[in-house]
């Protein structure tokens, strides 16, 4: 949800809703058993969207470094939790390092999603934003033509 409310440019009640995500987000990742890879990505998300920037960054190293990140199931949607972390944390480049990793894994997420998602609307002006996409649109086009 809070995702939602930083596309609609409701600044203060984003940075509210994260703040309590990333309280009840704490608690569920001291509780014992193994965390669970979307709650960590989702609390990298609170952190850098309340100024924990460092925390943030730390738990996606942690994310990325995890036996989850190898696992091609759920590989495509821990970079696109990361992608948002890295735009959050105003590192544009990282975030289009990161979507530009998830539109080459098998997924059914694609290059088309990406390009015209509200989330990413920061990006479109980012001369490495549109190349990465008309790279996957290329290779798309090249993969549709082999196929046929």
């Amino acid at each position: 949800m809070a995702e939602f409310l930083w596309i609609k440019g409701e600044q203060a009640l984003t940075i509210e809703t994260f703040r309590q995500a990333a309280t009840l987000l704490e608690a569920e990742l001291k509780k014992p058993g193994p965390a669970q890879w979307d709650q960590r990505t989702t609390l990298a998300t609170a952190y850098a969207a309340t100024g924990r920037a460092a925390e943030a960054r730390a738990l996606i190293e942690t994310v990325q470094r995890d036996d989850c990140c190898r696992n091609p199931v759920t590989r495509a949607d821990i970079l696109a939790g990361i992608a948002f972390t890295d735009l959050l944390l105003g590192d544009k480049e990282a975030a289009i390092a990161a979507l530009g990793r998830m539109i080459d894994e098998p997924s059914d997420i694609s290059w088309r999603m990406v390009a015209l998602a509200p989330a990413w609307r920061s990006l479109r002006g980012e001369p490495a934003f549109a190349a990465m996409i008309e790279r996957a649109r290329l290779h798309d086009a090249a993969t549709t033509t082999a196929r046929n």
